[in-house]
C-alpha cells in the first residue's frame, strides 16, 4: 500500500516525470506513468531503476495508451541524454508544440500512433538532425507542413485523414491522397 501511495503522490507533482523502467529489446525504457499540463518542463525524474541502470542509460521513452496526458513534457534530455526513440500510443493530444522535440537532438526514431494529432508545425524537427524514421500511423493528420530533416529515410502516414502534403524535401513528387501512404526517401 505504501508503494501505491508513493506513486500517487509523485503523480500529483506536475513537474516530476514518473517512470516505470523496463529493460526491453529496443533499449532501456522509461514508461511514463503520469500526466502533464501544457508547457510543463520536467524538473525531476522518479522511479526504481533496474539492476545497475541509471537515467543516463535510458534511450527510449514510451507514453503508453494508459497515459491520460494531453501534453508532452519538455526537458527530457536533461535527464535522458541518450534518448533516441520516442514512442507515443493512443495519447489524447491533438497538437504538439513546435518546441516539443527541441531538446532531443539524438532522437533517431519517432513513433506517434493512434492519437488525435491533426497538425505538425513547420519547425518541429529543427533540432532533430539525427532523425531517420518518423512513424505517424493512425492519427488524424490533415496537414503536415513540417520541414523534414535530410536524414529521414522513412515517413509512415498510414491511416490518416486526407493529407495536404507541403513538405520541403522530396526525391519525387507526392500527390495529395487519402490514407494508406508511406513515403520512402532516397538521399
Amino acid at each position: 500500500i505504501f508503494w501505491i501511495f508513493f506513486i500517487f503522490l509523485k503523480i500529483a507533482l506536475a513537474d516530476d516525470l514518473v517512470c516505470y523502467y523496463i529493460v526491453h529489446s529496443d533499449g532501456y525504457n522509461c514508461h511514463m506513468v503520469n500526466t502533464f499540463t501544457k508547457n510543463a518542463e520536467i524538473t525531476t525524474v522518479n522511479g526504481t531503476h533496474r539492476r545497475t541502470k541509471t537515467n543516463s542509460l535510458v534511450d527510449v521513452i514510451f507514453i503508453p495508451s494508459s497515459s491520460e496526458t494531453e501534453f508532452l513534457p519538455l526537458g527530457a534530455c536533461k535527464f535522458f541524454n541518450k534518448l533516441n526513440l520516442l514512442l507515443i500510443q493512443n495519447a489524447k493530444f491533438s497538437t504538439i508544440p513546435e518546441d516539443s522535440f527541441e531538446d532531443l537532438p539524438n532522437l533517431t526514431i519517432l513513433e506517434i500512433g493512434k492519437t488525435k494529432l491533426s497538425y505538425l508545425p513547420q519547425l518541429i524537427f529543427a533540432n532533430n538532425q539525427m532523425l531517420i524514421k518518423i512513424d505517424l500511423k493512425e492519427n488524424q493528420l490533415a496537414v503536415i507542413n513540417s520541414i523534414i530533416p535530410p536524414t529521414v529515410t522513412s515517413l509512415l502516414l498510414l491511416k490518416n485523414d486526407c493529407i495536404s502534403k507541403n513538405f520541403t524535401r522530396f526525391s519525387h513528387e507526392i500527390y495529395e491522397k487519402c490514407s494508406n501512404e508511406s513515403i520512402a526517401f532516397s538521399s
